[in-house]
């Protein structure tokens, strides 16, 4: 429980501390990358912009390489609250794109980031005709209109994308 107020407390922190610096504006000719999360109380997801000169394309490159651009969450009803995570993590990356398809359709470099490791196979290369659980199958049939990589970043450092889950 104290570590779970410790996380908490410091997700809440980071959050205000992007408010203060402000939402900076996209543009279209950066990397973009979209960090996911989904809890049994709900999903979010924050969009952010490279802005550093770090090699490679990693939002964990450097603490101050990445501006965020826009941030969104909702509460799940009860039917979702009862998903298993990786149903859960895949639907909150098929919304999270649906809710910034005016910034990521057609983006040219864009990242998706999970913390759910099975999630980059399925949603990667995985062919569609071979998924078989039917939510699974419409959270990529739904994601198949966007160009991206995924890629895994731990748990530990996705606090902002935590936070808008909870």
């Amino acid at each position: 429980m104290v570590a779970l107020e410790t996380a908490f407390t410091s997700s809440k922190s980071e959050i205000i501390k992007a408010i203060e610096r402000g939402v900076e504006i996209f543009d279209p000719m950066l990397t973009t990358c979209l960090r996911t999360d989904w809890s049994k109380e709900g999903l979010g997801y924050h969009l952010l912009q490279k802005t550093c000169a770090c090699p490679g394309s990693s939002p964990l490159c450097c603490h101050a390489g990445w501006r965020i651009t826009l941030a969104g969450s909702r509460f799940n009803n009860g039917a979702k609250s009862r998903y298993a995570p990786i149903e859960g993590k895949a639907l909150a990356i098929a919304w999270a794109l649906e809710q910034t398809r005016y910034f990521t359709q057609g983006c040219k470099r864009l990242i998706v980031a999970t913390d759910h490791k099975p999630l980059i196979t399925l949603l990667g290369s995985k062919p569609l005709d071979s998924v078989a659980n039917p939510r699974l199958f419409r959270r990529k049939q739904r994601s198949g209109v966007w160009m991206f990589d995924i890629m895994q970043v731990p748990g530990k450092s996705n606090a902002f994308a935590d936070a808008t889950s909870c």
